[in-house]
């Protein structure tokens, strides 16, 4: 898949997730697929990538696509990731 399908596809998924007022179920793909596109894009070790997917990680430590996250990035200890509130 091209770069730009890719990235039209996040677009219309994270527009979903708002039309659905972020339904679990939507915002868990949007994520999924938000951190299978950094990873391949940017790389697993990218400070982007890192950052997306620990934030994610430490906001929501239960939800299920954190184990693919963990799986393909491998989190460091969470005392030394730094979250941006939006």
């Amino acid at each position: 898949m091209d770069l730009d399908k890719r990235i039209d596809d996040l677009i219309e998924a994270g527009w979903h997730v708002l039309d659905t007022d972020y339904d679990e179920r939507a915002l868990e793909y949007w994520k999924e697929t938000t951190s299978a596109f950094l990873i391949d894009f940017l790389g697993r070790r990218h400070v982007v990538t890192e950052s997306f997917i620990s934030c994610w990680h430490t906001k929501y430590p239960h939800k299920p696509a954190d184990e693919f996250v963990r799986n393909n990035v491998g989190l460091r200890d969470k005392s030394d990731q730094h979250c941006v509130e939006v």
